[in-house]
Formats: C-alpha cells, sequence, structure tokens
C-alpha cells in the first residue's frame, strides 16, 4: 500500500495541518541486540528455521532483544536511525551493520526449515535482482538534498516505509526487517502493540481490536499517524 506525499498533505488537513520533526536519535543509534554481531547460530541457520529448535544464538530469540526502554510521553519516533546506521556501516560497538550473513542462507531453505524453498524459486523466476543500499555518492547527495545547482542532477525522491506488526514478532519479523531491508529505506517504523526506540517500533491505538480482520482500522491508525508527523520529510510512503 503506497501513498504519495500529495494525498498524505490531504490527510494532514484533516488533522488540523500539524506537522513535527522527529526527535534526535537518542541514546539507541547503534543499539544492537544479542549475540556478537557475525556470530553463527551453534547449529546452524536451517536448524534455527524450524518451528522448534533449542538452538543457541538464534536471532529469533526473544530473550535477545531484552525489556524494551519505555520513552517519554509524546514520544515521536525517529524514522531516519536505522539508515544512518546503513551509511555509517557499523554499530554502537564498532562492528559491520548491518550484521554479515553467511552464504547458508543462500541455499534453498524452505519453511521451517525444509528443503523446498518456494520464495527462493520465485526470486529466480521472476529475475530479481537487487541495488546496492549505500549513500549515493557526493554529487548525488547534492541531488538528493535539492542542491542540483544548473548541473542537471534532479533532487532524488525519498520513500518512509512502514510496518504494521505484533510486540510477539519484535523479535522475528522486524529483527529481520531490521537487519536487512529496512536500512535500505530513507525512513522505517513499525507500528506494533508495545513501543521499542531502539527498533524503532511505536504502540499505536486504533479503533476496534488488534485483529487480522480489523487491520484497516490499524492501517488508517498508522496514516493518520504519519500524516501527523512525517508528511513534510518524505515523497512516497508504503506500508507492508
Amino acid at each position: 500500500l503506497v501513498l504519495t506525499a500529495a494525498a498524505a498533505a490531504a490527510a494532514t488537513t484533516t488533522n488540523g495541518g500539524n506537522t513535527s520533526r522527529s526527535a534526535s536519535a537518542g541514546p539507541w543509534e547503534g543499539w544492537q541486540p544479542g549475540a556478537p554481531v557475525g556470530t553463527i547460530p551453534a547449529c546452524g541457520w536451517r536448524e534455527c528455521f524450524k518451528k522448534e529448535h533449542k538452538c543457541a544464538n538464534c536471532r529469533d530469540d526473544a530473550n535477545a532483544l531484552g525489556q524494551p526502554p519505555r520513552p517519554l510521553s509524546g514520544w515521536i519516533p525517529d524514522v531516519r536511525l536505522l539508515r544512518r546506521m546503513m551509511v555509517l556501516g557499523r554499530d554502537a560497538a564498532g562492528n559491520p551493520w548491518p550484521p554479515p550473513l553467511p552464504r547458508e542462507l543462500c541455499e534453498p531453505i524452505g519453511f521451517f526449515g525444509g528443503p523446498n524453498d518456494d520464495n527462493l524459486r520465485l526470486l529466480r523466476e521472476a529475475n530479481v535482482t537487487a541495488a546496492p543500499m549505500v549513500e549515493p555518492a557526493a554529487g548525488d547527495a547534492a541531488a538528493r538534498r535539492g542542491e542540483g545547482g544548473g548541473h542537471g542532477q534532479q533532487r532524488q525522491p525519498t520513500v518512509l516505509c512502514l510496518m504494521y506488526t505484533m510486540e510477539t514478532q519484535h523479535a522475528t519479523s522486524v529483527r529481520a526487517a531490521r537487519e536487512t531491508w529496512a536500512g535500505g529505506c530513507d525512513g522505517f517504523l513499525a507500528f506494533s502493540t508495545r513501543s521499542d526506540p531502539r527498533l524503532p517500533a511505536i504502540a499505536l491505538p486504533h479503533v476496534g481490536p488488534e485483529a487480522y480482520d480489523n487491520m484497516w482500522q490499524k492501517i488508517r491508525s498508522m496514516w493518520t499517524f504519519v500524516s501527523k508527523h512525517y508528511v513534510r520529510d518524505f515523497d512516497y510512503f508504503i506500508i507492508g
């Protein structure tokens, strides 16, 4: 689900036109959970993907995250945190970031560690390729800021990536996104049932229950929050 800045601006009007910039990164700039970056699980990734396992150092271990810090009242997440970490290329301890992944993950690994990897087959048949998620060169960086200066450079569009999730997924899907593709977005924020400024994720109230059949109400609240706080900071907004 994609929204342009122009469409989001219309939503801003319904909220009184109030917008605000993100707060500073605070103490969680460069934070990385769990085992040291690059540590390979004791029994291998394929075992870690199994629905039930007793492996050590798997990255889906909720205990690795610990208790999330409680943000101050009125906290506005710093959605550019992961992008800055991606550009810097290391975490607060000086380890490579995003964490390096072993070649084992390029092998066919199906659901819960099985041999039939339908996702990999789909990617190969669709001929999907990825571009490097690094900061542009100096000349292109000026164009991204809109400083073309008559040299034919054009400002590059920016995108804010948004994820709907629940606290139970913080150690699994949210962490996986955080340590892989999220830093490739100009901004990233997960909307959850519990706030965690380290990810970053924010608990967002909405009409009705926290249920898949009521997802449209959660997404409605997400768009309202984005239109109030980030609409002037990005060109495109995508929810997934």
